[in-house]
């Protein structure tokens, strides 16, 4: 029986994944996938998703294309880059890129970002001028280094598939982002459980925020003052920024000496 994950290749390179049951990323080319959707009539099974893998364009495709790998549904190229298709969830999702900048902050993490959103947990791999490639945390089973004998860094990686992937990339690197992205979900799932808990609640006095939570939580508002500092004639120190922070959350008057950009210092009303 052929595995569907291997569906949409031409048979000669079908037949040599097949043979090993691994993927060597560097020869998935838009060459050897069969099928192909135009970007405004693509529908993304998310839930499914692999990997993203980004190709390099040419002529009329000049800012690049997009292998979409999905466990049941096999391969799939489209005419826009794996950021893009990434964008399109984080602008219809409640989780933003701010979102995930204080997620990593919190967890120890740096960039650059992946994109978690519960089970899909988007790891950027094999960078190519300041674009990347796309695993799913959700299928990596195990991530060990491969040829060290070799210049460069390669990793194999099993899937829960139980298919291999051969990537070019450090898998210290990539065990240390896979283990960042499992600490976001958690934070996630102590952000839904933390909500279920409050507003089914008689007693929300008895509702403790989790110190992971809270720290995202304080982050995040924090990343927000530092993005609109940037834009304004200011330079406040941490220990400023974080004042503001407290005031704004609680919705208080202005906490610094000097009124403010606004020359404002009353509540205001939300």
């Amino acid at each position: 029986m052929q595995q569907p994950a291997w569906n949409n290749l031409t048979p000669d390179f079908r037949r040599q994944v097949a043979t090993r049951n691994c993927l060597e990323l560097a020869k998935l080319t838009p060459k050897v996938v069969t099928y192909q959707v135009p970007n405004k009539q693509l529908a993304v099974d998310w839930d499914h998703v692999i990997l993203l893998k980004y190709c390099a364009g040419a002529g009329p495709q000049r800012h690049g294309t997009t292998i979409i790998w999905n466990a049941y549904a096999g391969f799939t190229r489209t005419d826009v880059t794996p950021r893009t298709l990434i964008d399109r969830v984080e602008r219809s999702s409640p989780v933003t890129w701010l979102d995930m900048q204080a997620y990593t902050d919190v967890s120890g993490g740096r960039g650059p970002l992946s994109y978690v959103l519960g089970q899909l947990q988007l790891i950027p791999i094999e960078n190519k001028k300041t674009h990347y490639s796309w695993l799913n945390g959700r299928y990596l089973q195990t991530v060990n280094p491969y040829n060290l004998s070799k210049s460069g860094k390669q990793s194999l990686i099993l899937l829960t598939t139980t298919n291999e992937i051969l990537i070019q990339d450090s898998a210290k690197r990539l065990n240390e982002k896979w283990d960042i992205a499992n600490k976001i979900r958690r934070i996630q799932q102590m952000n839904k459980e933390y909500n279920n808990e409050l507003y089914g609640s008689h007693y929300l006095a008895t509702v403790q925020v989790p110190a992971d939570l809270r720290k995202f939580q304080i982050r995040i508002q924090t990343l927000l003052v530092a993005y609109v500092e940037k834009h304004l004639p200011v330079n406040w120190t941490a220990t400023e920024r974080d004042k503001i922070v407290d005031a704004a959350r609680h919705n208080q008057p202005w906490p610094l000496d000097e009124t403010g950009p606004a020359e404002r210092t009353e509540r205001v009303d939300i």
